[in-house]
């Protein structure tokens, strides 16, 4: 994604790599971390497969590094979001609170579809698309009440 252009009009693109997987206490710690020199180059590596996947002529040394920051993520145990009605204390869905969690940046690339799938659940659609209802299920409410029987949550 293009950030800005700087002062000659070189497009200055936002990407990420993420390599810390600790709880966090303090986000003002977070944002304040300089990015390590691993983080930098993968980042630069990976932009560049992806640009020559585009077909565009560029390698990670055709790309600088202008300035950097830690960002943060909320993940699921197993990496993969949620988007589900929230569990009710008897067990059932409330449907008028849909929590949309757990993305990584990976995750984050699918928000569009777990936006639409939030609108299904909190107007109930039940849809017949089998491929809908195959990703509602595994984002959705069974995995929520699967993954809190596991951790005796509720």
């Amino acid at each position: 994604m293009i950030e800005y252009y700087d002062e000659a009009q070189v497009p200055v693109l936002k990407i990420g790599g993420h390599f810390q997987r600790t709880p966090i206490t303090d986000l003002d710690t977070v944002w304040g971390q300089t990015l390590s020199p691993e983080e930098i180059a993968w980042s630069r590596g990976h932009t560049a497969d992806y640009l020559q996947l585009l077909n565009l002529p560029l390698t990670a040394e055709n790309l600088s590094f202008a300035g950097g920051y830690s960002c943060v993520y909320s993940l699921t145990e197993a990496e993969v979001p949620l988007v589900t009605p929230i569990v009710q204390e008897d067990g059932t869905p409330n449907t008028r609170f849909i929590v949309l969690g757990g993305m990584s940046g990976v995750g984050a690339k699918g928000a569009m579809a777990y936006g639409k799938i939030a609108a299904s659940w909190m107007y109930l659609q039940t849809g017949k698309n089998p491929i809908d209802q195959r990703v509602k299920d595994t984002l959705g409410f069974k995995r929520l009440k699967k993954d809190l029987d596991q951790l005796n949550l509720r």
